[in-house]
């Protein structure tokens, strides 16, 4: 029988090495325990795909479903796009149908009528593209089956015994710059005699 997944207060207190954020399987349930992200844009894609990656991306950080793994999701996507793109660029350049040319077993030439072929590519790859599209919540019906992550993490947790990691998982009273209790307000003390200089020109003044 397997063990039961570690919660994040169990993995601190055994100091164990990793992301101290994770948290067990049931604590993912619903994505709540996944912290959101943007991921990097791929060098190995060509610039021309990177308008589409970022209206991508905007849309899904705006519905806070965003996360850095969902890299590979997106290039794929973006790929296909480009793909279809072009795919639907020779069908409206060289039409629905077109001629291709033939020849005869006596070598004679002669064209024939036939649908352009990017029309079933154009069909197909958009078929990819719709499901992705679902997979991602991008569409009306799968929007509420993509469950929101954390927000991201600007200052990630810092491994166990480092001073990062103390000030993070630090009491409020405790943490830099904390407000001082009442006992512990500074003793700002006035004087209890009145300097020599003072009394005289006090003196001077009663006797004038």
């Amino acid at each position: 029988m397997s063990r039961p997944a570690l919660s994040v207060d169990e993995m601190t207190l055994r100091g164990q090495r990793g992301d101290v954020t994770r948290v067990s399987r049931a604590e993912h349930k619903g994505g709540a325990g996944v912290r959101g992200g943007r991921p990097k844009f791929p060098d190995r894609l060509p610039e021309a795909a990177r308008p589409l990656w970022n209206d991508v991306v905007k849309q899904l950080a705006r519905r806070r479903t965003l996360t850095p793994g969902d890299g590979p999701q997106l290039e794929l996507f973006v790929r296909t796009h480009l793909q279809w793109e072009s795919a639907c660029k020779d069908v409206e350049e060289r039409g629905v149908m077109i001629d291709e040319t033939r020849f005869s077993r006596a070598g004679n030439e002669y064209q024939v009528r036939i649908v352009n072929p990017c029309v079933k590519i154009a069909a197909d790859l958009y078929s990819e593209l719709k499901d992705s599209l679902k997979e991602m919540g991008l569409t009306g019906l799968a929007r509420e089956k993509v469950p929101q992550v954390k927000k991201a993490d600007r200052h990630p947790a810092s491994e166990p015994g480092t001073v990062a990691f103390f000030r993070a998982n630090a009491p409020a009273d405790e943490q830099p710059g904390a407000a001082l209790s009442a006992d512990e307000d500074l003793d700002l003390e006035t004087p209890d005699e009145t300097p020599a200089a003072t009394e005289a020109a006090i003196d001077d003044h009663t006797n004038a």
